[in-house]
């Protein structure tokens, strides 16, 4: 019974104190919350520029190394590996540091 208790009290807290935080936050922001979403949408897209030129980047180093065997079509992935459909992400128009403040 008190276990549950001690359990019911961490949980409110928690959010008491997620809630309370997040008030805090947006109390003391030091700029408008545009200029702060712009900031995040550049570092999400850095971010996913470097993930998309990475395959180049490890081919290129793999290439000094040693050149690795390409599949074929009649290769067959192990019995046990996933079978995962291929995604292509296009990322359009400039980065949002390249355009006019």
């Amino acid at each position: 019974m008190g276990a549950r208790r001690e359990s019911r009290a961490f949980r409110k807290g928690f959010v008491l104190g997620v809630l309370a935080g997040a008030g805090v936050m947006l109390w003391k922001a030091p700029q408008p919350g545009a200029r702060t979403r712009e900031q995040i949408m550049e570092t999400i897209e850095g971010v996913l520029f470097k993930l998309l030129d990475m395959p180049e980047k490890l081919a290129a180093t793999r290439d000094d190394v040693g050149t690795p065997k390409q599949p074929t079509a009649t290769d067959t992935p192990p019995s046990d590996a996933p079978i995962l459909p291929a995604v292509d992400i296009v990322i359009d128009g400039p980065r949002p540091s390249e355009l006019a403040h």
